[in-house]
This record gives C-alpha cells, sequence and structure tokens, in this order.
C-alpha cells in the first residue's frame, strides 16, 4: 500500500465531509470548509520509507525510493512530450522541491542533506527532464528528522494538499 495515496484519501474525506449541506454544517462558515479539521489530528505525513537519521544513509534510501517513485514518471512525462513535440514547441521539464524538516536532531544537517539530494535527483534522471521549483512543484521530495529516524517521501502535487494539515 502506498502511504501517500492514503493520506490524500483521508486528505480528500475531510475536504468533502465539510462540503456536506446538512444542519449540522449549515452553519459552518466558508473559512471552516475550506480547511478541513478533525478533533484529535492535526496533521497525517506519509512516510514511504524510513532510515537512520544520518546522510549516508538518507541518501541511499533516496535513491531507492527516487528510482521507484520518481524517475519512471519523469521518463515517461519526458518522452511522452518528445514523441508529441513539434519543430517550435519546447519540451516542459517536471519540476520538484526538498521539503526538509527536522526536530530534535542536532547531527544532520539541512543544507548538506539538501545538496547531496539535489545531485543524486540530477544523476538520476535525463539532463533538462526535472528542474527546481519552488513555488509550485509536481513533485515534492519530503524529508521528516525526528531525534534518530528519518522519514522519506515523494509526494506528486504535494502542495495541494498543504502540508497534510488535517
Amino acid at each position: 500500500w502506498d502511504p501517500v495515496a492514503v493520506v490524500k484519501q483521508i486528505a480528500n474525506d475531510f475536504v468533502a465531509s465539510g462540503d456536506s449541506t446538512s444542519a449540522d454544517h449549515a452553519a459552518s462558515s466558508a473559512a471552516a470548509k475550506d480547511a478541513p479539521s478533525s478533533r484529535h489530528l492535526t496533521r497525517m505525513i506519509p512516510l514511504q520509507a524510513t532510515c537512520f537519521a544520518s546522510q549516508e544513509e538518507i541518501i541511499k534510501t533516496a535513491r531507492s525510493l527516487l528510482e521507484k517513485y520518481l524517475v519512471p514518471h519523469v521518463k515517461e512525462r519526458w518522452s511522452n512530450q518528445q514523441q508529441q513535440q513539434n519543430v517550435t514547441d519546447a519540451k516542459k521539464p517536471s519540476t520538484f522541491e526538498i521539503s526538509f524538516k527536522r526536530r530534535f536532531c542536532s547531527n544532520v544537517r539541512r543544507e548538506t542533506v539538501i545538496d547531496a539530494l539535489g545531485k543524486l535527483v540530477g544523476e538520476l534522471v535525463e539532463e533538462g527532464s526535472l528542474v527546481v521549483d519552488l513555488s509550485e512543484p509536481d513533485y515534492t521530495i519530503q524529508i521528516e528528522v525526528v531525534q534518530t529516524l528519518c522519514g522519506l517521501s515523494v509526494i506528486p502535487q504535494g502542495r495541494t494538499y498543504r502540508k497534510f494539515n488535517l
């Protein structure tokens, strides 16, 4: 099972339940409908892989994760554009961002992990097929470090789910 798909479905269910027209929901404001809520849960973070919180382990785990969830999609989109490309049209590359959050861990540095992960992405995909876009990325590579544990995910259209806040 894919944790990203499960969390997306739960977020969609929260939004759908807020759009109900029952008497209970009639009093809710428009702002409340835009932001789904839960009484006991505020955020669900999907983790597709976990590892020890060290740069070497993060890169090792990220390589297998990227090869499974990111590279095939980028290659497919890039080859489809190549087949449909006219002489005057330029191919539009896929975009990505790296989201790094660290809690209670001082031995893993944000800058070094992001640099190493950026180089890894560059190695795995064809040059020009994937570029960085921090405003509206097609894919979000999410890294969550808590003490000695690191969780990683590749989330398509990650920004549409408002960082999985419920």
